[in-house]
C-alpha cells in the first residue's frame, strides 16, 4: 500500500513538474514576444530612442535656420535690403558651429540636410523653415556606408568607412591601379570603436584620426614623426587607439604635429616639434599625447605655420611655437616652447590667421587688433614696420567679418559696409587707386554686402550682397573680373546679367558662379577649356553653361572641375592632367561630360548619391548602395 502511494506520489509530483515547466515556457514565451515581438517592448524601445535621435536632429535643424535668419535680419535692418530666407551653405555652416559637424546641406528652396550619423535626411523650407523628415535610416539600409574616413590605398583592406548604422568597417578594392574606377568591398567591423563623432585627416593628408562617440581617439596611417600618438614611429593601416586620453572634443593640426583638446579645455599635443609647437618645454619630438601644462577652458586653437594660438572662454590668448615676424605677439621674435600669454588682449572671439605671417584678432564689440608681419601695411596700423605685440586699428568698430588675401586685407561690417588696407598693386582694395594702404580705407559705393571672395593668388575679389547680385575689383588680366574687358579694376564694378547667386567659386583666375536653381555662369581663364563652354578662349562676361541645371556641388581643383547634380549625376570638365577628371586617360574637356554616362566607367548608368573627394582619391556611392573608387596621379609638390 506505501508503495502504491508512493508511486502515487511520485506522479503527482511528475505531472505539476511538467505543468510547472509548461507554464514557464508559457511566460517565457510571453516574455520573448512581449520583448521581441512585433510590439515588443525592445522594439518599442529602440523606436523610441529613435524618434528621440529624430527630435534632437530636428530641433537642431530649427535652432540653426534661427540662428541664420537671426544674423541675415541684423544684416537687412541695418543694410535696408531684404531677407531672402537661408542658403544651404549658411545652415551647414551653423550647423556645424552649434556641434552637428556630421550634418550636409544641399538645395534652393527646399534644403536637403542630412546626419551622416544617423543616416537621417529632412526638408527644410528656406524662407519659412518649416522641417520635415524625406529618409530616416532604418535596418534596410543600416550597412550602407555613411562616410569614408580614409581612402582605400590597394587590395588589402586599408579603407576605413563609417556605416549608417554607427559601425566602423574597413574597406578594399581589387583592383587598385591609378585612373582606373573600381568597386569597393565592406570588409570587416572594427568593434572596439563605438562610432564616429568627428574624423580628421592630419599629417600632410596621409593620417587619419576618429574621436569615437565615447570621446575615445583612434588613429591610423603616416606615423613618421610620431603623429599618431600610439608610442613609436611606425605607420598603421587600421586604426588604433591612442592610450591616455579621455573625453577629447577636437583636434587640430600643425603639419606633422596634433593638438587634441577635451571637454574641460584641456590640451594635449603629440607629433612633430621643431619649432616647440607642441608647447611642452622642449623641441623634441613626441609619440604619446602630453599634456601642455599651464592652461585650461581653451575653447578654440588657430594655427598658422609653426605657431599655436590658443583662446579661452574668457577671450584671453595663449601663444608657442615658431615666432617669425613676432607673431606669436609677445614682444620678441624668439620662438616658445610653452604657452605665453598675449598681453592686452581680453574678451576676444575670432582670431584670423594669414599665410604671410600676421593676425588679427576681434572682440565681442568688433574693434580689432593686429600683430606680425608688415611688409605692406597689412597691420593697417600706419605703417610697414612688423609689430610682435598686438596693435589697435584705429577706425574700425562693429566689425563681424574679416577676409584676408595675401598681403591684402577686407572687412566687413554689420551693415554690409566694407573697408580694405595693405597689398593693392593691382586695385584690389577697390579704394580708386593702386597704392598701399597702411590704414583702413572705406571702399565706396557698396553697403548690404554678405559674402567677399578672394583669389589670393591672383589679386581678385568679388563680393554678393543679400540679392545675390555680384560686383568684382582687382588684377583682370584673364577677364576674371567678368565685366567686359581684361583692365584691371580699383574700385567695385557691378558684373551684369547675373542676380539671385548663392555661391561663387574662384579659382587660377578662372570663376564659376551658382544661382538658386542650380544653374551656372563662367568666365575668365579658360586655358584647359574649364569654362565648360565648348572653347579654349578667355570669357570676360558671364556665360552660362548650358548642358548642366539642378547643380548642387561644386569642386575646382586648379583647371579642372567636377559638379553633381539634383538628379544624381556627376560631371566633370577642364584639364585632364593625373587623370584629375575621372575619366582615366584622356585629354581635356571643353564642356561637361557626364560620368555615369560613360560605357568604361564601372557605374556606367548607375545614379550617383554622393561623392567623396579625398586627396588624390575619389569614392562614389551609387543609389544600390556600392562604392566605387579612383585614384588619380599624384601631383608634383
Amino acid at each position: 500500500m506505501r508503495k502504491v502511494q508512493e508511486r502515487r506520489m511520485k506522479g503527482i509530483t511528475l505531472i505539476a513538474l511538467v505543468i510547472t515547466i509548461v507554464i514557464l515556457l508559457i511566460l517565457a514565451g510571453i516574455t520573448i514576444s512581449a520583448l521581441s515581438g512585433e510590439n515588443g517592448i525592445l522594439k518599442r524601445a529602440a523606436e523610441a530612442k529613435e524618434q528621440n535621435v529624430r527630435g534632437v536632429e530636428k530641433e537642431a535643424i530649427s535652432i540653426a535656420y534661427t540662428g541664420v535668419l537671426t544674423k541675415n535680419n541684423m544684416e537687412a535692418v541695418t543694410s535696408g535690403t531684404a531677407v531672402q530666407g537661408v542658403t544651404a551653405g549658411d545652415l551647414e555652416e551653423e550647423l556645424h558651429k552649434n556641434g552637428h559637424e556630421d550634418a550636409t546641406a544641399t538645395g534652393t528652396g527646399t534644403i536637403t540636410v542630412t546626419f551622416s550619423n544617423s543616416g537621417n535626411s529632412y526638408t527644410v523650407d528656406a524662407n519659412t523653415g518649416k522641417v520635415g523628415e524625406i529618409r530616416v535610416s532604418d535596418e534596410s539600409d543600416s550597412d550602407e556606408v555613411s562616410k569614408i574616413l580614409s581612402p582605400v590605398l590597394d587590395s588589402s583592406y586599408t579603407g576605413v568607412a563609417l556605416l549608417k548604422n554607427g559601425k566602423v568597417v574597413k574597406l578594399a578594392s581589387e583592383e587598385y591601379s591609378t585612373k582606373v574606377w573600381s568597386e569597393v568591398q565592406v570588409g570587416e567591423e572594427l568593434n572596439e570603436i563605438n562610432g564616429v563623432k568627428k574624423s580628421f585627416i592630419g599629417g600632410y593628408g596621409r593620417s587619419y584620426y576618429i574621436i569615437d562617440n565615447s570621446g575615445n581617439l583612434w588613429s591610423w596611417g603616416d606615423n613618421g614623426s610620431g603623429q599618431l600618438g600610439i608610442g613609436s614611429t611606425v605607420s598603421v593601416t587600421e586604426p588604433q587607439k591612442i592610450e591616455g586620453l579621455t573625453g577629447i572634443v577636437d583636434l587640430y593640426f600643425c603639419e606633422a604635429s596634433v593638438i587634441a583638446r577635451d571637454s574641460s579645455g584641456n590640451l594635449w599635443s603629440w607629433g612633430e616639434n621643431s619649432a616647440g609647437q607642441l608647447g611642452i618645454g622642449s623641441k623634441e619630438n613626441a609619440t604619446t599625447p602630453q599634456q601642455i601644462n599651464g592652461l585650461s577652458g581653451i575653447t578654440d586653437v588657430y594655427i598658422i605655420g609653426l605657431s599655436i594660438i590658443a583662446k579661452d572662454s574668457s577671450g584671453n590668448l595663449w601663444s608657442w611655437g615658431s615666432n617669425a615676424n613676432g607673431r606669436l605677439g609677445i614682444g620678441s621674435t624668439e620662438n616658445a616652447t610653452t604657452p605665453q600669454q598675449i598681453e592686452g588682449l581680453s574678451g576676444i572671439t575670432d582670431v584670423y590667421l594669414s599665410d604671410y605671417s600676421f593676425l588679427i584678432a576681434k572682440d565681442s564689440s568688433g574693434n580689432l587688433w593686429s600683430w606680425g608681419s608688415n611688409t605692406n601695411g597689412q597691420l593697417g596700423i600706419g605703417s610697414t614696420e612688423n609689430a610682435t605685440t598686438p596693435q589697435q586699428i584705429n577706425g574700425l568698430s562693429g566689425i563681424t567679418d574679416v577676409y584676408m588675401g595675401g598681403e591684402s586685407v577686407i572687412v566687413k561690417n554689420s551693415s554690409g559696409s566694407l573697408w580694405s588696407w595693405g597689398d593693392n598693386y593691382y586695385g584690389q582694395l577697390g579704394i580708386g587707386s593702386t597704392e598701399d594702404a597702411t590704414t583702413p580705407q572705406q571702399i565706396n559705393g557698396l553697403s548690404g554686402i554678405t559674402d567677399v571672395y578672394m583669389d589670393m593668388g591672383n589679386s581678385s575679389v568679388i563680393v554678393k550682397n543679400s540679392s545675390g547680385n555680384l560686383w568684382s575689383w582687382g588684377n583682370n588680366g584673364a577677364g576674371q573680373l567678368g565685366i567686359g574687358s581684361k583692365e584691371n579694376a580699383t574700385t567695385p564694378q557691378q558684373i551684369n546679367g547675373l542676380s539671385g547667386i548663392t555661391d561663387v567659386y574662384m579659382g587660377g583666375s578662372s570663376v564659376i558662379v551658382k544661382n538658386s536653381s542650380g544653374n551656372l555662369w563662367s568666365w575668365g581663364n579658360n586655358g584647359d577649356g574649364q569654362l565648360g563652354i565648348g572653347s579654349t578662349e578667355n570669357a570676360t562676361t558671364p556665360q552660362q553653361i548650358n548642358v548642366l541645371s539642378g547643380i548642387t556641388d561644386v569642386y575646382m581643383y586648379g583647371y579642372s572641375v567636377i559638379v553633381k547634380d539634383n538628379n544624381k549625376n556627376l560631371w566633370s570638365w577642364g584639364s585632364n592632367s593625373y587623370g584629375i577628371l575621372g575619366i582615366g586617360e584622356g585629354s581635356s574637356l571643353y564642356v561637361p561630360t557626364k560620368l555615369n554616362d560613360n560605357e568604361n566607367i564601372v557605374f556606367y548608368g548607375k545614379d550617383i548619391e554622393e561623392l567623396y573627394l579625398q586627396g588624390n582619391y575619389y569614392v562614389v556611392k551609387t543609389s544600390d548602395g556600392k562604392l566605387y573608387r579612383y585614384q588619380k596621379e599624384s601631383m608634383p609638390i
